[in-house]
């Protein structure tokens, strides 16, 4: 709870952007259109489906989190990804999806929500 307050303070969020989560509608959208269940950067207080990453896996695996984004490797599958706004964590996110997608079987699916 202390990392996740420490999260909504003006200093981090000067310093690291906000991450806001999407509307249930638009989650909703996405699971009927394009039958995504996981979300990329989320946590157990904004985490709309039951499987995604988080910044505090050590914590939020008991919450369902499946680690950090950074560290997941699927193989296929549908997901969301709309990471924490720093520019930093963004092009990190682009290399390690570019990583995922060579190694992915099947067709992809990632719907990536640009701040």
């Amino acid at each position: 709870m202390l990392r996740s307050s420490i999260a909504g303070t003006k200093l981090y969020q000067e310093n690291f952007g906000l991450h806001a989560a999407l509307p249930h509608k638009a989650f909703d959208l996405l699971n009927r259109r394009f039958h995504v269940t996981f979300e990329c950067f989320a946590s157990p207080f904004n985490c709309y489906f039951s499987q995604y990453c988080s910044a505090f896996p050590d914590i939020d695996c008991y919450f369902g989190s499946r680690g950090s984004f950074f560290d997941f490797k699927p193989k296929k599958g549908s997901f969301q990804a709309n990471p924490p706004f720093s520019e930093e964590v963004m092009l990190a996110m682009a290399n390690h999806m570019i990583s995922l997608l060579e190694r992915f079987t099947g067709t992809p699916h990632v719907r990536y929500l640009h701040p």
